[in-house]
């Protein structure tokens, strides 16, 4: 059998060059077999094995013949030193391993991109609040023209001003609404509140546009308050890693995209 598989087999892997693959197939085991989580002989004595094996196929430590020093100890003073050098070479692991992931730590919450976090959280949380106070703020009336309309997926797709809105009412005669509409727009964001319809009977119908801006703001109040809550909460946590890169780069896209939809500042 072939020495360097033997030591990959033990690991349940076979031979490679890749080491996030070797070491992948250790702290699996490791985990497993450590002293601290199973007490058994067996356990113990696989574990000394699979760190002497992780340490040969990641190149840590060549194959050698070790039969001259093994003569001069008992079995049992042999074991107890590979599992006390089994334990510290997991113990730096370990170690390396925290190293490792405080210094990717580091990395995001330095330089220019965290600069640009910051900067961009106040920013959100700004809009966030912005967005608050322009949905409780009376609404400002402006003349729309209702210029056709069809029906999709359940909802009204209705043209007004040649821009789209979705409603979602079936009680409705459409073909005998006026022409002209009234648009009840927001102050500052100027998106559409509501509709106002007029029917033949000269009577007001008023309609809650579906998937707007408005219609949906509490979700985005607090997509734009997490960049916010990410520089605040900056802990080494895959919780943090996950939310940092949402931040950076998702949130600031959708920011743009409602900034320049629907002429938002177009009553100005």
């Amino acid at each position: 059998m072939n020495i360097a598989k033997k030591y990959f087999d033990t690991l349940g892997i076979v031979p490679t060059t890749d080491k996030a693959i070797i070491k992948k197939a250790y702290r699996k085991l490791a985990f497993k077999y450590h002293p601290d989580v199973n007490a058994s002989k067996e356990a113990h004595l696989k574990f000394i094995e699979i760190t002497e094996a992780y340490e040969i196929c990641i190149g840590e430590k060549l194959i050698t013949n070790k039969g001259n020093v093994k003569a001069n100890k008992s079995p049992q003073q042999e074991r107890e030193e590979r599992m006390q050098r089994a334990r510290e070479f997991y113990r730096q692991t370990k170690i390396r391993e925290e190293i490792e992931n405080r210094l990717f730590f580091e990395s995001l919450i330095s330089g220019k991109k965290w600069k640009f976090l910051k900067f961009f959280s106040v920013v959100s949380a700004l809009f966030a609040v912005l967005v608050l106070i322009d949905y409780h703020l009376p609404s400002k009336d402006f003349k729309g023209e209702f210029m056709s309309y069809s029906y999709e997926n359940g909802f009204l797709k209705a043209n007004i001003s040649n821009e789209t809105y979705y409603l979602k009412s079936q009680s409705i005669v459409w073909s005998g609404l006026s022409k002209y509409v009234v648009l009840k727009r927001s102050v500052i964001f100027n998106d559409v509140k509501e509709i106002v319809f007029i029917n033949k009977d000269n009577r007001f119908v008023n309609l809650k546009p579906e998937w707007t801006f408005f219609e949906l703001y509490w979700l985005f109040v607090l997509l734009f308050l997490l960049p916010l809550f990410v520089v605040i909460y900056k802990r080494p946590t895959a919780l943090f890693t996950f939310l940092y890169s949402i931040s950076i780069y998702i949130i600031p896209l959708i920011f743009i995209i409602v900034l320049l939809t629907r002429n938002r500042f177009g009553i100005f």
